[in-house]
């Protein structure tokens, strides 16, 4: 039997010893599988295995499979062919790069305690692309210089000899965001006396602080339950994203953005319409009263909200677009009905909550943040019916696609 430390006490070792992290997709390699990044290699498995059973006096990373909400996710790592690698006694958590597991950590006090890793420090940035730590970030945030080494962003473990003496070649503190790379540089590093940290993801999440809210925050217990209801009946709710598919993806392209999150997706109409249109991207679905997509999203670049916003309760709509701007790194596509709706709540309420202007909606957005890159207003009968908004970000970061 095994413990696994929380994530703020794992954050805190990390201080004075390396760390090496076992994701998903390490823990498929260890057992001699692949992951999308990396394909499958023998001496990688051996390093992997090897990491996990003996104890080398760094911190070794592994999910936290007793705190994470996610158990439908992680539950399969605790079984064979897994269970059998896990050897030592005390383990850290995986997810101190990952509130989307472990969503408590997303606040202010602990994103300070990463920071501290690197604020004062020489550091040293090994990393495939920009989704996660820049070192544009780590500067801005304390250190004291930041020493970049690229490295290719699929199948690195085959330049991982020699990425290994780049790195003892520079003196600071190494900060690894290679996938499974990273998890046998930190190993091999550490064994050289040379204090290195595999933090993954983390710089993405970073700087989409405030995603992975208490979803409490967002929803009622009993308007989700009269969703829930309204989803199950034969006449269906929530199918109409597929009409927006082709001004979606013309916005993404017209953006850049390589990743997109149907906030509020329903019956998933619109994940399938831009897919039939030839999106081949990053796509996350959301929506709390759907079982299977009720789990808070990854950030993405480009967040689409059709027919959403007016069916929020008005209590809770702050949090919501709070949450919106949070999730997305450069725009967002709303269409909100101003309307009453055709359908009632089974409590007798209209299903449209609320019912105001666009340009209430307008000034309610530019107060969060965004800026309106393009607006249309549909009318009939000289009533304007619903608004159209593109959103795009004042300042951005680029992070890439989640995978």
């Amino acid at each position: 039997m095994f413990h696994v430390m929380t994530e703020a006490e794992t954050i805190a070792g990390c201080k004075d010893t390396s760390i090496a992290r076992f994701g998903d997709g390490e823990l498929r390699l260890a057992a001699g599988g692949a992951c999308s990044s990396q394909k499958a290699d023998p001496n990688l498995r051996a390093e992997l295995v090897n990491i996990l059973r003996k104890d080398r006096g760094l911190l070794v990373g592994i999910p936290n499979f007793q705190r994470t909400p996610r158990q439908d996710v992680w539950d399969k790592y605790r079984r064979p062919p897994f269970y059998p690698l896990y050897k030592q006694p005390v383990y850290g958590s995986a997810f101190i790069t990952r509130p989307d597991n472990a969503p408590w950590i997303d606040k202010p006090e602990y994103w300070e305690a990463v920071r501290d890793l690197w604020r004062g420090q020489d550091c040293v940035l090994v990393a495939g692309d920009t989704k996660s730590l820049t070192a544009e970030q780590m500067l801005a945030d304390g250190a004291a210089s930041c020493h970049v080494i690229g490295a290719q962003r699929q199948h690195a473990y085959a330049q991982v000899d020699a990425l290994e003496e780049e790195i003892a070649a520079h003196a600071g503190r190494v900060f690894l965001c290679l996938g499974a790379t990273a998890t046998v540089l930190a190993a091999r590093l550490h064994k050289r006396g040379v204090h290195a940290l595999d933090l993954g993801h983390i710089g993405m999440f970073m700087r989409h602080a405030g995603a992975f809210v208490d979803p409490g925050s967002l929803i009622s217990k009993g308007y989700r339950r009269q969703n829930v209801e309204l989803h199950r009946r034969p006449e269906g709710f929530g199918g109409d994203g597929k009409k927006h598919a082709e001004r979606v993806l013309e916005f993404a392209r017209a953006i850049g953005a390589r990743s997109i999150c149907d906030y509020g997706c329903g019956e998933g109409t619109l994940k399938k319409a831009i897919t039939a249109l030839g999106w081949s991207g990053f796509f996350a679905e959301y929506d709390p009263a759907m079982p299977g997509r009720e789990h808070l999203p990854k950030p993405v670049q480009l967040v689409a909200c059709t027919d959403v916003l007016e069916h929020i309760e008005p209590e809770y709509l702050d949090a919501v677009l709070a949450h919106i701007y949070a999730l997305a790194e450069l725009g967002a596509f709303l269409t909100i009905a101003t309307r009453p709706a055709n359908k009632i709540l089974p409590d007798g309420r209209n299903a449209h909550l609320i019912q105001e202007t666009p340009d209430w909606w307008v000034q309610k957005l530019q107060a969060q943040g965004w800026s309106i890159a393009e607006r249309f207003d549909k009318t009939k009968g000289g009533n304007c019916r619903e608004v159209w908004l593109w959103l795009k970000k004042k300042t951005t970061r680029s992070t890439g696609a989640p995978t």
